[in-house]
């Protein structure tokens, strides 16, 4: 009782800091100012160079950073201090969801260092079937110069072992499959040929991973470099495979002939012609799921002529073990990606909310949050509501010139957005609506029960295992129809364990995760100024995803659309992305239109909401300079940090404001220098 006493202690007191330190927007600002920097020069440089200096904690790199790092810090000490009133779900003969998540962190808390061989207890190559290296090691030693062939590679089946492997989300490897279910419950199954890797990508370091394993696993160094010679060379020759035959059907056919050759044909005729793709699904499918392939269910392979070389393959003993030892360093280094990185407790909360996202997120609702929930999704409500309100009046001003049609597609999006808050049940809030019309949905943690229902009890001294039960139940759960859920169910190691809100297209549904919900981006007393230059600004942000290039693709029901009414080919448009590219070419235009778009209608918002107010209570500093430095504190982070998906923070907040008439006006940025050009880019 004592360590949960301890537990709600810790929230207090860090609640308390937070009061002490009030009002603690500006104390974020004015530590990160450079009053050495002209704000028209460079902005982010004056905003933000102090930054890194007042946040020494290396655990974090950004302002996104340091909100998942004060939300794992609190998971932590719940899983820890917390675990017996967290446990209380559990029977004797029943392990709740809530323990799976428990025991899943201490397993992974357990580890020292990655144990590779253990993965390998479990998943076997075949029936009575060893891994070829694991049998060598586990072999007597040959007597005098006799060489004995000890791996039988009669029962070895590569098209079984391919779909046992995928069965835990590798893909692309000898096989590339997509499958999903359709809206009326059956399967819909496309297989195709691996996409090929650019020259030597990723190769280094699957060999690196494969020789750290053999070396571990206690082959001589003469003969583990052999083996990593043999997979390189049984890789390369697959890749040149792909080659060939992406080269015969690519300079043949386009996109629309590739789609007309494809050959189509039911699963149940699958497996009168092609049995050996029929046993690669069979092994595929979850035993026991209820996304089982029935014999209707339709199956269309492209790129045929590789599947029946694929097919016809001889597999001698020798080519079969190399083919072997080849899947197994694949499946090796997808396992590496996805598990913990060096068991330190972070990296272990990290990994419990990327494999059981919504166990975690109940967690947090029901323990953290608790009773402050209510209110967050009431004031979500309202201001989502209110944000839809001026996205639409911004979008009307239609400066494409769009026609009525196009731009009734794009406001269809928008009327038909649904945000989820903290990514749970039923806990949805639709902008379009204002929330005394929409009270917040009952919470029932039932549907999360039943989500995780085919979970086997999870081991708190098995990681292995335990890793292995949660990748096969992502990979089943990736297949059911999504556009049925009002969640996002993650499919990767990577959205779980971010608090930054994201768009899903296929549900049309915007995520806002309650790590999001904290200081020093959000609390319940934020001043409005405080609250509409920043979250507002991110979720307006998150609003344009639906309609920028392309999201405009998918309709309200998350379905892809035939077309998208000439939007993109419209003079106007492509002159608008031009503009955007001639100003500082990007890769990420989509993430530059929401930027764009999302300031200003939050800052057009605030200024029709709140023109009385002179901005902040606690600042002598103009309300229009102080919106921008807010808005500067989301993209303020450590110099040289990289980004998969989207330009740097300080070419993201230069393109932002150079591009906004009200903050040339707040900074009296003369015309013509960096922050405000004379000519001026927009997309809606």
């Amino acid at each position: 009782m004592w360590k949960i006493c301890l537990f709600w202690l810790f929230l207090q007191c860090l609640d308390a800091k937070a009061l002490e330190e009030k009002p603690h927007l500006l104390n974020e600002i004015e530590m990160s100012l450079d009053h050495t920097q002209d704000p028209c020069e460079d902005f982010y440089a004056y905003s933000c160079n102090n930054w890194a200096e007042h946040h020494p904690d290396t655990r974090y790199a950004e302002s996104t950073g340091l909100v998942d790092n004060i939300m794992n810090l609190k998971l932590i000490n719940l899983l820890e201090s917390g675990r017996e009133m967290i446990m209380e779900h559990s029977t004797r003969h029943r392990q709740h969801f809530t323990q799976m998540a428990v025991n899943y962190y201490e397993s992974c808390a357990k580890e020292k260092s990655s144990n590779f061989s253990r993965y390998f207890e479990r998943i076997k190559p075949g029936e009575n079937l060893e891994w070829p290296v694991l049998e060598e090691l586990q072999a007597p030693p040959p007597r005098g110069d006799l060489k004995v062939d000890l791996w039988p590679a009669q029962g070895f089946d590569v098209f079984g072992l391919l779909g046992r492997l995928q069965s835990y989300g590798l893909n692309n490897v000898l096989i590339n499959q997509d499958v999903a279910q359709t809206q009326n419950g059956s399967m819909q199954i496309i297989l195709d040929m691996p996409e090929i890797a650019p020259e030597g990508q990723g190769e280094q370091e699957e060999l690196l991973i494969f020789s750290y394993f053999l070396k571990n696993a206690g082959l001589p160094k003469i003969k583990y470099l052999d083996y990593v010679k043999q997979v390189k060379r049984t890789g390369q020759h697959w890749q040149q495979v792909y080659r060939n035959y992406t080269t015969a059907t690519s300079s043949e056919q386009d996109q629309e002939e590739e789609e007309e050759a494809a050959k189509k044909l039911t699963f149940q005729k699958l497996q009168q012609l092609f049995p050996k793709l029929a046993t690669f699904l069979e092994n595929l499918q979850p035993s026991g799921s209820a996304t089982r392939f029935k014999p209707q269910d339709t199956v269309a392979i492209y790129n045929m002529e590789y599947f029946q070389y694929l097919m016809e393959k001889p597999m001698p003993a020798r080519i079969a073990r190399k083919l072997c030892n080849y899947l197994m360093m694949k499946f090796l280094s997808f396992l590496l990606k996805d598990s913990s990185d060096s068991f330190t407790k972070l990296d272990c909360i990290r990994d419990v909310r990327n494999k059981m996202d919504l166990a975690v997120n109940y967690l947090y609702r029901q323990h953290i949050v608790a009773d402050d929930f209510k209110e967050y999704f009431q004031d979500m409500s309202q201001l989502s509501h209110k944000l839809f309100k001026y996205y639409l009046q911004t979008l009307e001003e239609n400066p494409l010139r769009l026609s009525g049609e196009q731009l009734d597609l794009l406001k269809l999006k928008l009327y038909t957005l649904r945000l989820n808050l903290g990514n749970l049940p039923q806990q949805l809030i639709y902008p379009r609506y204002h929330n005394d019309t929409m009270p917040q949905p009952p919470f029932n943690p039932e549907e999360i029960e039943k989500f995780y229902q085919d979970i086997p009890p999870l081991d708190p001294s098995n990681y292995y295992q335990n890793h292995l039960e949660l990748l096969r139940h992502r990979f089943a759960k990736s297949l059911i129809y999504e556009q049925n859920y009002s969640y996002y169910i993650s499919t990767d190691n990577k959205i779980g364990s971010t608090s930054t809100p994201i768009y899903y297209a296929r549900q049309n549904m915007i995520l806002l995760f309650q790590g999001f919900l904290q200081d020093p981006i959000y609390n319940l007393d934020m001043e409005p100024l405080a609250k509409w230059s920043l979250l507002a600004f991110i979720l307006a942000h998150e609003f344009t995803h639906a309609i920028d290039s392309s999201g405009m693709y998918f309709g309200p029901d998350g379905h892809i659309l035939d077309s998208d009414r000439g939007i993109q080919d419209h003079t106007n448009f492509t002159n608008a992305l031009e503009c955007l590219q001639h100003q500082l070419p990007t890769d990420a235009i989509d993430e530059r239109i929401a930027d764009l778009m999302g300031a200003r209608v939050a800052f057009n918002a605030y200024i029709k909401d709140y023109n009385w107010q002179t901005g902040s209570e606690h600042s002598s500093i103009g309300w229009k300079k102080l919106f921008f430095l807010n808005m500067s504190q989301f993209f303020c982070g450590r110099k040289g940090v990289q980004f998969r998906d989207h330009d740097s923070d300080a070419d993201r907040l230069h393109q932002i404001l150079m591009n906004l008439e009200g903050f040339a006006e707040a900074f009296q940025c003369e015309v013509g220098t960096p922050m405000n050009p004379t000519e001026k880019c927009r997309v809606y």
